[in-house]
């Protein structure tokens, strides 16, 4: 007889717990596999780290003995000069060096400053008589001379030096798909091979979009209708569009490819070889530093009396840049906006208050030995005369910091400046209840204003802060009608509602001055699939004079990542995006797209000119 099990049975058992050893099974192959997968690549980066460190010509060992020979802590100021090498064959077998860039990553001052060099500067070359262009150092005796003679010229010898061949450069760029960079004009130029057309060619459309490699390295190497300023300018400018989507996922999903590369066109070298370790600490310490913290800092270069086609600069311009790329001031965007544009939002109504006799107690949030004793000390040095260290908080965890207040609104006001020297920082009252768990650290809150170091502190601005520039009258005119049916069809083309500026700069034209007779300054196209317009404007007043509107109905271009600050104008929220003291660009959002205003490539327009432009757009009339 055969029995039969009814269908809505339980199932047995052993049917479940196999089902589970096979999830069991396939997550554990998925770990094996994941656990694989990060072994190999650890050892692909130790392997690739070792080619690239590797001090193995006759020119690394010379180059290893220019560079630095003090010695770096994990939390000391870095400097790299990043050499970008042009290695095609020539007659007298030398490389050139097309780039020299000062780069400086400071991990306690979370700041990163670049310092670009025009390639014709004439300096002294130790070894060979009367002066000559600083980049001709690398042809005539590698890494070794080219830092000699830079240390020479401005004092500063490099922890690392680095050689990126313009290939490598290519195909990183390319590994990522391109790059978003914002393109501020017609770029157009047939290579013939022959005389003066004999020159990379290029042929690209204003307005923001996505470069591959080959465009890009062309877009970074041109010079031939401006100067090394401004082409530097261009190479910082695109530096930072492609460090903005180099992010840890753009990086892990190309990891394999972008090591390959690495190992093929990029040495690093310095007195102290650089390890996996190390090169992840810089990455991940330059993608930490914020936006306005990362300075390009631009030095102010004229003809040559010697010779009118080569650069020169005054000392005491040299000495400014030198300071300025050594002591970057990371509050210098942020009070420049506030003499442009105002205060931005009502800070309420002032107190005033002496630092010298408010009592303030700080503490130590972090973890960090010491912390709370070294910001006191700072304060003290800084005219808070009764500010003193009260051990540690109620936790080492506090990612910001906290700041405290009781009392009144004396205390109130002295912690407000409090937060902002500290900042990032959460301001707050201090209640009974905040000042018993304070209390329980061991010490009983002792002072109305309490400040709890947080991890995120790294030290306090300086004292002596770089003076913000005057305001200065905006020097624009009215020019409301100009250019409305180029905009309205625009809009119509593009199914946008647009804006239009009703000021512009004195003497602004609606041109491309390269090709004013052939180039439409209003261009429509797509840009990640989204409508766009680009405005190109010519200023022949300035050196450069080339500035532009752009119009883009994508919500989230990677440009428009981390403004400075923001302000709000007749109910409008605009973006404003600063190198230093200098406003770059200035962005808004409308309910139809992006707008925003960039100044020229060596940001000539004044800040106060960029926000009485931008500040002007009102909506194109039906």
């Amino acid at each position: 007889m055969r029995v039969y099990k009814a269908e809505n049975g339980k199932p047995p058992k052993r049917r479940k717990r196999g089902w589970l050893r096979v999830v069991a099974w396939t997550l554990l192959t998925v770990a094996v596999a994941a656990a694989a997968l990060v072994g190999v690549l650890w050892w692909k980066a130790r392997q690739a780290t070792d080619v690239i460190t590797a001090v193995s010509t006759p020119g690394d060992r010379a180059g290893v003995k220019a560079t630095s020979s003090a010695p770096i802590a994990d939390t000391a100021p870095v400097t790299f000069l990043i050499f970008g090498v042009d290695t095609r064959t020539r007659q007298d077998g030398g490389s050139r060096s097309d780039t020299e860039i000062l780069v400086r990553l400071d991990p306690v001052k979370q700041t990163l400053t670049q310092l670009a060099f025009t390639r014709d500067w004439l300096v002294h070359v130790p070894g060979y008589p009367g002066l000559r262009q600083i980049n001709s150092a690398f042809a005539l005796g590698g890494a070794k001379l080219a830092i000699d003679t830079l240390a020479e010229a401005t004092g500063i010898r490099p922890n690392y030096y680095i050689t990126i061949d313009f290939n490598g450069f290519k195909a990183a760029v390319g590994a990522f798909g391109g790059t978003y960079t914002e393109v501020d004009k017609r770029y157009f130029h047939r290579n013939s091979g022959t005389g003066l057309q004999n020159y990379l060619s290029i042929d690209l459309q204003p307005g923001y979009q996505r470069l591959d490699g080959a465009n890009a390295l062309a877009f970074v190497r041109y010079r031939h209708t401006d100067d090394d300023t401004v082409r530097n300018s261009r190479q910082q400018r695109f530096l930072a569009a492609f460090k903005r989507e180099a992010d840890p996922v753009a990086i892990g999903t190309n990891v394999l490819n972008l090591l390959n590369i690495a190992e093929r066109y990029v040495k690093i070298i310095g007195r102290r070889r650089a390890g996996p370790e190390d090169i992840a600490r810089w990455a991940t310490t330059s993608r930490s530093i914020p936006k306005q913290n990362v300075i390009n800092v631009r030095c102010q270069f004229t003809p040559a009396v010697s010779d009118r086609n080569r650069e020169a600069i005054a000392p005491a311009d040299l000495q400014r840049c030198l300071d300025e790329f050594k002591n970057p001031d990371p509050t210098l965007a942020a009070r420049s906006a506030t003499v442009t544009a105002g205060a931005g939002a009502d800070p309420g109504p002032h107190v005033a208050f002496d630092p010298a006799v408010v009592p303030v107690e700080v503490r130590n949030g972090n973890g960090r030995a010491g912390v709370a004793a070294s910001a006191a000390s700072g304060l003290v040095s800084q005219g808070w005369k009764h500010a003193s260290s009260a051990g540690n908080a109620d936790a080492s965890s506090y990612f910001h910091t906290a700041v405290y207040y009781g009392g009144g609104a004396t205390e109130k006001a002295a912690a407000s400046e409090l937060a902002r020297m500290f900042a990032p920082a959460d301001l707050q009252p201090l209640t009974a209840a905040i000042a018993a768990r304070l209390g329980k650290a061991g010490h009983a809150v002792g002072a109305n204003v309490v400040i709890v170091v947080g991890q995120s502190f790294t030290e306090l601005p300086p004292a002596v802060q770089r003076p913000v520039a005057p305001a200065v009258k905006a020097n624009v005119r009215a020019v409301t009608g100009r250019d409305l049916a180029r905009w309205r069809a625009a809009g119509h083309k593009l199914g946008l509602a647009m804006w239009y500026p009703t000021k512009l700069p004195v003497g602004t034209q609606t041109i491309d001055p390269g090709f004013a007779n052939d180039v439409n300054p209003f261009r429509t196209y797509k840009v990640n699939g989204q409508a766009a317009l680009h405005v190109t404007y010519w200023d022949p007043a300035l050196t450069y004079g080339t500035f532009g509107v752009q119009v883009l109905a994508w919500d989230s271009p990677p440009i428009l990542d981390g403004p400075t600050t923001t302000r709000v104008r007749n109910g409008v929220t605009y973006n404003l995006y600063y190198n230093g003291g200098k406003l770059d660009r200035v962005a808004w959002r409308t309910d139809a797209a992006w707008f925003w205003l960039s100044n020229t490539l060596i940001d000539e327009l004044p800040n106060s000119t960029m926000w009485a432009v931008a500040t002007s757009f009102v909506r194109v009339p039906a």
